[in-house]
């Protein structure tokens, strides 16, 4: 069953939105009969599960969408699709949205990490500049069929300097907003232990 609300209507109301982490149809029917009414479709979970691999960028645009597609015959979830770097350039960003919005994206999450990319817990990413990251985010609002499809831009910098790995995600971040991403997620931005006394 569709959700009656857009996943932005959503997401602008209280309490706090928790979506799980799937990878498969059942564990979003299992996440679904828990209660939860949006879900994290992980692209990392998609490499452990279907690969047997770490998330080093294996996993391809077509077998993210054919995972989608297969969650979204099962479930009625908002679906948050991990869409890692867009799989290309901007023109291959459009076509990724074009993709899993059709499968069934409420939105695509795109990471500013280079390619190959890695797992962003892992160390040594590589960034793009902030204006390729840009000119990706407005690819992906341009293609998508409906403004209710979310892009959501993933800030991966994490420097060795503790002030600039707290300020540097959220400069790049002002960047993206202005160019018109929904939402923007931070990875890694502290390490355990970095606040402790």
């Amino acid at each position: 069953m569709a959700q009656p609300e857009s996943l932005l209507a959503r997401l602008n109301r209280k309490p706090i939105l928790v979506a799980p982490g799937v990878y498969d149809a059942f564990t979003a029917l299992v996440a679904e009969q828990a209660g939860f009414t949006t879900l994290y479709v992980s692209g990392a979970a998609i490499a452990y599960t279907r690969l047997g691999r770490s998330d080093v960028g294996l996993v391809g645009m077509n077998e993210v969408a054919e995972v989608v597609s297969l969650i979204r015959d099962r479930v009625g979830c908002h679906l948050i699709v991990d869409a890692d770097t867009g799989y290309g350039n901007a023109l291959n960003v459009g076509r990724t949205m074009r993709l899993f919005e059709r499968a069934g994206a409420a939105a695509i999450q795109l990471e500013d990490q280079d390619f190959p990319k890695v797992c962003g817990h892992f160390d040594e990413k590589r960034l793009v500049p902030a204006a390729e990251m840009v000119g990706k985010i407005k690819a992906a609002l341009d293609a998508r069929g409906s403004r209710d499809t979310l892009v959501v831009a993933r800030a991966d910098m994490r420097s060795r300097s503790f002030m600039l790995s707290l300020m540097l995600p959220f400069i790049r971040s002002s960047v993206r907003k202005r160019q018109g991403a929904d939402f923007e997620r931070f990875k890694r931005l502290l390490e355990a232990g970095e606040l402790s006394a």
